[in-house]
């Protein structure tokens, strides 16, 4: 089961639900914001199909989004196994949003996929189903308290990058030269790598038009695995040597969508 938000144009975002089961889906649908919960819609969802639009929502307004909050419970007809509510409450972050984005089932196409059911939901006990319902109807139930939403985590401003992003290791950590044991390539690497999506995803985020890769020629790897990563991610315009009188083969400019 998922949640997928695709590209409605290139500012606009449906959000769908993804039933990728063989059982019915019952669901529901709301937002919290502010530490306040508003339900939007409940629902069924047959087995390998896709919702319509439970909401739309705008990139340019990234940092407001609410978080989702969504509750499935699976069905089927004449079956003999009644399963546990599961509850997903999904708060988007820039860091894992834009890498998120992948071919959805049943949508043939590509989303932001966010997959909700990482625990199946687990069977009820016939026993307990049972006892429950006879203590429930007998008046001798236990009252169940309020369900209280998660306490949101405090909204994190999203800073973009400076417009041009120096990877050089010496810039990265400064203290790098007398680490003892030094950085292994592998883990320079990395590190570097990681600077790079940090950079882009907060560029995406922020609606930058463009940004500057400075990686250095050295022997071209880190430059091969930046241009591998640009030539996969479809809010790429392009990408291409920067200013080579400036930055030789050193840096790259890409032109965000």
């Amino acid at each position: 089961m998922y949640l997928a938000l695709s590209h409605q144009s290139p500012e606009l975002l449906a959000v769908q639900l993804i039933n990728n089961t063989d059982t019915d889906l019952l669901f529901t649908y709301g937002e919290e914001q502010q530490e306040k919960y508003r339900g939007l819609l409940s629902d069924k969802l047959g087995p390998k199909a896709v919702s319509k639009p439970l909401a739309h929502l705008h990139l340019k307004d990234f940092e407001q989004w609410p978080a989702a909050v969504v509750q499935l419970l699976p069905h089927r007809l004449n079956g003999d196994t009644a399963f546990e509510l599961l509850t997903k409450r999904l708060a988007f972050r820039a860091n894992s949003f834009y890498t998120s984005r992948q071919p959805a089932p049943i949508l043939q196409k590509e989303a932001y996929l966010f997959q909700l059911d990482e625990k199946p939901a687990a069977p009820v006990a016939l026993e307990k189903l049972a006892a429950n319902l006879q203590a429930q109807l007998s008046g001798n139930a236990p009252a169940k308290p309020a369900a209280v939403a998660p306490v949101p985590e405090p909204v994190k401003t999203i800073l973009p990058p400076s417009h041009e992003v120096d990877l050089h290791l010496e810039v990265l950590n400064p203290d790098a030269a007398i680490l003892d044991p030094p950085l292994t390539n592998t883990a320079i690497l990395r590190l570097q790598l990681d600077a790079f999506e940090d950079a882009l995803s907060r560029a995406l985020a922020t609606n930058m038009h463009e940004i500057v890769f400075i990686h250095g020629t050295g022997n071209g790897t880190l430059r091969k695995e930046i241009h591998k990563n640009l030539s996969r991610n479809r809010d790429i315009k392009f990408f291409e040597d920067a200013q080579k009188e400036k930055f030789g083969y050193g840096a790259t400019l890409v032109r965000l969508k």
